[in-house]
């Protein structure tokens, strides 16, 4: 072979290992293109394993929840404790919840105990950022539209753009929170609190799923929540009903009694008694039919009152009707010695029917509980635009934190067992005074004894100031 023929073989040989070279090139980035495909389709079914798992344990929790709050409903409290426990650990590390109250605060109630340093980080967090504090985003905000906010991640840029808040955003990081969802509780169409949820574990976020099981699931605990107020208002209602029948029963029996056994002995043995002792049966069967005529008086009142059926007003002179209501009294208990003092009497716009019914109790509610030889002092004075009356005696008192409770229905103080009575005396007052424009308040005398007092507005003069009832509030 010559070398002309040997170059030409060489060349062909290496022309064909390039060529396999090439090819075997090619194989190998097919089969490792082969291979990161097959790896990216196993991370993606893993990925979507894992996200249709972590779906099937949000739908659990809802489910799980629902079935919690059925059984647990007719426990306010419990139910409060299983709202803020559900979404721990499945859902969040961390729960708060916000209630609205009645007198237009909010309730607090969190889970589960952090350790001491994190909560120091979230009790800054939420003093600087609470509700309280009126803050435009978060708990307030959502509190007031019921649309949830939704903090996906807990990075540093992306945490600042989502909370537009500098100081805001570091308090976020030093409580170690990487994302949140202010999710509100919803029944009926009332917002009634929120649920805030925090994530605190690293490597992971809160995603849109996740945001739609914290709406879904603050919908179930807000019908939740909303169903056991409802049943403890009614628990209680009920409950109300039953010493308020109670009371009636027993507050009727004993004029009831009385008048009976009054007329009865009359009847039967009337020819043979004295005219002292037909006299003091009489007087009895007079007395009991007065307390009837009182106790039924104030119910209707009651029920008028809260009917809205307001009475109509009219000029009304203050001082003539103290005089005359005192009056009455004194003849009905001539025994009891009624003191009336004025200082500036005027016009006020009320019914005189009402503020006869006011005065009437007041002084009989005085009447019960004065020693017998100490006098009831009645005082009329105008103050800033205002006409104050005054029923002052010389009983018991009662202790000052006892004062703003006297005005509440069936309330009766403590040391209220010399006298009977429904505790419906002094509740009448407060909304006939109320229904006038006018405020009612009591405290303890000087020296022993209770003032009772209320003011309304004049109707003409003054320099309509107003005056502020001391110690306004709530029967003996």
């Amino acid at each position: 072979m010559t070398g002309q023929e040997a170059a030409a073989v060489w060349q062909d040989v290496g022309g064909t290992l390039l060529s396999l070279l090439v090819q075997m090139g090619a194989g190998v980035a097919r089969a490792t293109e082969l291979g990161r495909e097959e790896a990216r389709r196993r991370r993606s079914a893993e990925g979507l394993r894992r996200r249709a798992e972590r779906e099937a344990r949000r739908w659990a929790l809802l489910g799980r929840t629902a079935r919690r709050l059925l059984e647990c409903c007719q426990d306010y409290e419990l139910t409060l404790r299983t709202v803020v426990q559900a979404p721990v650990p499945e859902l969040a590390d961390f729960c708060l919840l916000n209630l609205k109250e009645s007198g237009g605060g909010t309730s607090l109630l969190f889970h589960p105990d952090p350790d001491p340093d994190r909560l120091a980080h979230l009790v800054r967090l939420y003093r600087r950022f609470g509700p309280e504090n009126g803050a435009g985003c978060g708990i307030q905000k959502v509190l007031g539209t019921g649309v949830p906010e939704f903090y996906a991640t807990g990075s540093g840029r992306l945490l600042d753009a989502h909370l537009q808040d500098g100081e805001l955003a570091a308090s976020v990081r030093a409580a170690g929170i990487r994302g949140a969802i202010v999710a509100p509780l919803v029944a009926h169409g009332e917002v009634l609190g929120v649920m805030t949820l925090l994530l605190m574990r690293p490597r992971q976020r809160y995603t849109r799923a996740d945001l739609r099981a914290a709406e879904e699931l603050g919908r179930i605990a807000g019908l939740a929540l909303h169903n056991a107020r409802s049943l403890a208002r009614l628990r209680q209602s009920l409950e109300d009903q039953d010493e308020f029948l109670g009371l009636l029963s027993h507050e009727l029996r004993g004029p009831i009694t009385t008048i009976y056994g009054g007329a009865r002995s009359l009847r039967l043995r009337g020819d043979v008694l004295d005219r002292e002792t037909q006299r003091g049966l009489l007087g009895s069967i007079e007395e009991g039919a007065e307390r009837l005529y009182r106790t039924v008086e104030d119910l209707l009142t009651i029920a008028r009152v809260e009917l809205g059926q307001e009475p109509p007003r009219e000029p009304v002179p203050v001082g003539e009707v103290v005089r005359r209501v005192a009056a009455a009294f004194q003849h009905r208990r001539p025994h009891r010695r009624i003191e009336v003092r004025t200082t500036g009497e005027g016009l006020v716009l009320a019914s005189a029917t009402c503020l006869e019914h006011v005065l009437r109790n007041l002084i009989a509610n005085a009447d019960k509980y004065s020693p017998p030889q100490a006098p009831i002092e009645v005082a009329v004075e105008q103050r800033c635009g205002q006409v104050q009356v005054k029923v002052l005696d010389r009983g018991p008192g009662v202790p000052p934190e006892e004062a703003p409770r006297l005005f509440q229905r069936f309330y009766r103080a403590r040391n209220a067992t010399v006298a009977r009575g429904l505790g419906l005396g002094l509740t009448v007052c407060k909304r006939l005074v109320e229904a006038q424009g006018g405020c009612i308040w009591a405290r303890s005398r000087e020296g022993g004894g209770l003032e009772v007092a209320f003011s309304l507005p004049l109707y003409e003069g003054g320099d309509g100031c107003g005056v502020r009832a001391p110690g306004a509030g709530g029967g003996r």
